[in-house]
């Protein structure tokens, strides 16, 4: 039997639960936004500087997405 990604986040259904996950993604990424700025140095750690800045930017999207309760990449696209 193969467990399709989809099928776990079907199961994530309730608004307290899908908050949940939302707040401890965030705080998860806020971490690794810690760590990776730790190990910047002056020279040669650019890959550090995009990691950084690609994680602060998923940071962002989430909390608009739980203030707004709409996913990334909904604006524009109609419910059916």
């Amino acid at each position: 039997m193969t467990l399709d990604l989809n099928d776990i986040l079907k199961v994530r259904k309730l608004p307290y639960e899908e908050e949940r996950y939302l707040n401890m993604t965030i705080k998860v990424l806020k971490e690794q936004v810690k760590v990776f700025t730790s190990r910047l140095e002056p020279h040669d750690t650019g890959h550090l500087h995009t990691t950084i800045s690609t994680l602060t930017h998923r940071i962002t999207e989430l909390q608009n997405e739980k203030e707004t309760g709409r996913k990334t990449g909904e604006e524009g696209m109609e419910k059916t």
